[in-house]
């Protein structure tokens, strides 16, 4: 994996992280897009994402984890495979 490919996604990831623990916009978008109407319908007397049987933060965050992993370890890999500039023909 190439190294600008995996700080892409370590910057990505990291990023969305961010603005999701601080606006939870990340996870509502989601949840709107995998629910639709459904989204945030009171069930028993209740307001919240159960209308849909679809929990997005806990989804939201393993994608965006996993997403970091692996660009964290392309990068550290790729860092270690890498040929000197020196070498390189």
């Amino acid at each position: 994996m190439p190294k600008n490919l995996a700080l892409t996604l370590l910057l990505l990831s990291g990023g969305l992280m961010l603005i999701e623990r601080a606006t939870a916009l990340v996870s509502t978008l989601v949840g709107k897009l995998y629910c639709g109407a459904d989204y945030m319908q009171p069930v028993d007397g209740y307001i919240g994402t159960m209308s849909c049987g679809f929990n997005s933060d806990v989804y939201v965050t393993i994608a965006l984890f996993t997403t970091m992993f692996i660009g964290m370890f392309g990068f550290i890999f790729g860092a270690m495979r890498a040929q000197p500039e020196d070498e390189q023909e």
